[in-house]
C-alpha cells in the first residue's frame, strides 16, 4: 500500500490553540466541520458515524487549520473501525492532509489510507514539517458504500508518547491483518493474538498497514509474547520481516528481527535504524515453516533514542 501525494490549492485560515485540537463525540467542536458525520451512541459510547449508501457519496470530518513551527513534526491520531476495503486516494477510508508552506500559495496534499479493522484501531500519522507552517486534514469516507465509526480524532506536535503505536488486542487485531491466527482470552482474562501452524510448512502472520515515520529517526519495536518454537531464524520459526519505503512508496530496504525462546510471557525489544530516505514502514510478525504457536499480548512501535541497531537493514 503506497502513500498518496499530489497538489491542491487553498486551505482554511483559522488558527486555534494546538492543545485544543481534539474532537470527541459530545465535546467541543470549535473549528471542526462535520459533513454527513453523525454524532451517535453505540453500546453506550459516543461515536461519529459516516455512512455511504453508494459508491458516489462522500462524508468527512474536517479539522481546523493549525500552525506549526518549521522543522517540527505533526502527529494525527484517529481512533476508528471500518470494514471498507479497496481504499486509496479519493476513495474509501483515508485521511487527506493539507500542508502549506509559508512561502507558497498552494497546499501539498498527502493521503494516508485507513485500512479495514478487526474491532477498534488507532492510527498515528507522523508528518515531518521541514518547511510547512500550517496544516489541516480530513478523515474521509469517499465514493465507497459502507460505514466508518470514529471515536476520537486529533492533531498535535509529535512527542514520543503521543506518536507511539500500540496494539493490545482488547478489541481484536485492530489494523493488523491476521493469517492463520485468532484473538483469544487467557485464563487471566486478557486478550492476545494467537498464531498457529499445524505442520512444518506454510506461514501464520500479523501484517501492519503502511506506517509513516520520521526519516532518519531510529525506532524501537517491542512485543510481549510467548512461543512454543525453539531455534528461530530469518525465514524460519518466530521472527519479524520489516519493509521500508521512501516518500513515494517505493521499496527502500528490509530488516529481519528474530524472537528468542519464550515458554512464558516475556518482552523483547528491537532497535531499528531506517535506511536513508525511508519515510514509511510495514512489519509482518511471522510464524514460518515450524509447527507450533506464537502468541502476542502487546506490540509497540515508538521513536527511540539513537542506539546500536539489532536489525539487518539492507538496501534493495
Amino acid at each position: 500500500m503506497k502513500p498518496l501525494i499530489c497538489l491542491v490549492a487553498g486551505i482554511l485560515i483559522a488558527s486555534p490553540v494546538l492543545a485544543d485540537n481534539v474532537l470527541k463525540p459530545g465535546g467541543s467542536a470549535d473549528g471542526w466541520t462535520l459533513d454527513k458525520a453523525e454524532n451517535v451512541t453505540d453500546g453506550g459510547t459516543g461515536i461519529f458515524r459516516m455512512k455511504n449508501e453508494n459508491n458516489k457519496s462522500s462524508a468527512m470530518i474536517s479539522s481546523p487549520t493549525v500552525e506549526f513551527a518549521q522543522g517540527t513534526t505533526a502527529c494525527i491520531t484517529v481512533t476508528y473501525r471500518t470494514a471498507v476495503t479497496d481504499s486509496g486516494q479519493d476513495r474509501g477510508t483515508w485521511v487527506a492532509v493539507f500542508c502549506k508552506e509559508q512561502s507558497s500559495p498552494d497546499s501539498a496534499l498527502k493521503g494516508y489510507i485507513l485500512p479495514p479493522t478487526d474491532g477498534w484501531a488507532t492510527e498515528k500519522i507522523v508528518i515531518p514539517l521541514a518547511n510547512a507552517s500550517t496544516i489541516n486534514f480530513q478523515v474521509r469516507l469517499q465514493e465507497r458504500s459502507g460505514v466508518i465509526d470514529v471515536k476520537e480524532v486529533s492533531i498535535a506536535e509529535a512527542t514520543p508518547e503521543n506518536s507511539a503505536r500500540v496494539w493490545n488486542f482488547e478489541s481484536g487485531n485492530g489494523s493488523l491483518k491476521a493469517q492463520n491466527g485468532a484473538v483469544k482470552v487467557s485464563p487471566d482474562g486478557f486478550k492476545y493474538s494467537a498464531l498457529e501452524l499445524k505442520a512444518d510448512s506454510g506461514m501464520a502472520r500479523l501484517t501492519s498497514p503502511m506506517l509513516s515515520i520520521q526519516a532518519g529517526k531510529p525506532l524501537e519495536l517491542s512485543a510481549i509474547y510467548q512461543t512454543s518454537i525453539d531455534g528461530s531464524a530469518q525465514d524460519v520459526g518466530a521472527w519479524i520481516h520489516v519493509s521500508w519505503f521512501n516518500a513515494k512508496g517505493a521499496p527502500a530496504g528490509n530488516s529481519a528481527l528474530v524472537f528468542g525462546n519464550a515458554g512464558i510471557w516475556q518482552t523483547q525489544s528491537f532497535s531499528l535504524n531506517p535506511p536513508e530516505k525511508a519515510e514509511f514502514v510495514t512489519f509482518q510478525i511471522r510464524l514460518q515453516q515450524r509447527k507450533g504457536t506464537l502468541d502476542l499480548r502487546e506490540i509497540r512501535l515508538v521513536t527511540a533514542k539513537p542506539a546500536v541497531a539489532t536489525d539487518t537493514a539492507k538496501a534493495n
